[in-house]
């Protein structure tokens, strides 16, 4: 399932229509403007993939199905919950149309072995000839500084990951510093202190 968060902008002439409020507890000092959730927004694609879906070129039309049923990003909870057999989370997902009477064919579709060429838009950019391949050199010159509280996370998290697994203490402590490679930014992750103890990178398992 192949869909969008957002309609990123377009005007969509179809009203949205009403929708099951999801019925679960939430602060109202949070909720400022009363919205009782019983709306739905304007529409996004949403694309379905997969064998099951019929070919409608055996009966002479397109190879697509168009579905007009009302569906809300529910729909994808609804269709996994009753696909496996779990309950719904809220009362949105429990009234949400699925997508699983489009999963109707009497057995999967061949899957093409080769897909057709993109069309060519016929846009040419400068760069296209250009050797884009770069050194590593210039590939660090262009990094900026990592930020102190950046290296102290990721020191932090070598940490944690050495005590869930002691085992790897020194692959663990050799990724995290890092080699020094010389000045600038490259160098930056090498700069760990390396005298940890038990609960540390640097000493021996407790």
């Amino acid at each position: 399932m192949i869909t969008y968060d957002e309609r990123g902008g377009f005007y969509d002439h179809v009203p949205p229509p009403p929708g099951v409020p999801p019925g679960d507890r939430s602060n109202p000092r949070n909720n400022g403007h009363g919205f009782q959730f019983d709306q739905l927004g304007v529409r996004v694609p949403t694309v379905v993939v997969s064998p099951w879906v019929p070919d409608l070129r055996t009966a002479g039309g397109s190879c697509n199905v168009v579905d007009n049923t009302v569906y809300d990003h529910s729909s994808l909870l609804a269709t996994v919950e009753r696909l496996i057999a779990v309950p719904p989370l809220t009362a949105r997902d429990a009234a949400a149309n699925d997508f699983l009477h489009l999963l109707s064919a009497e057995e999967p579709r061949e899957a093409p072995p080769t897909l057709p060429a993109p069309a060519d838009s016929g846009f040419r950019c400068e760069s296209d000839h250009q050797e884009l391949v770069r050194t590593e050199e210039e590939v660090a010159d262009d990094l900026p500084e990592v930020a102190a509280a950046v290296r102290a996370f990721v020191h932090l998290a070598a940490i944690l990951d050495t005590r869930l697994r002691p085992e790897h203490r020194l692959r663990i402590g050799d990724r995290a510093r890092g080699h020094d490679q010389g000045p600038g930014p490259a160098s930056t992750w090498s700069r760990w202190p390396r005298g940890f103890g038990p609960a540390g990178l640097g000493g021996d398992a407790a």
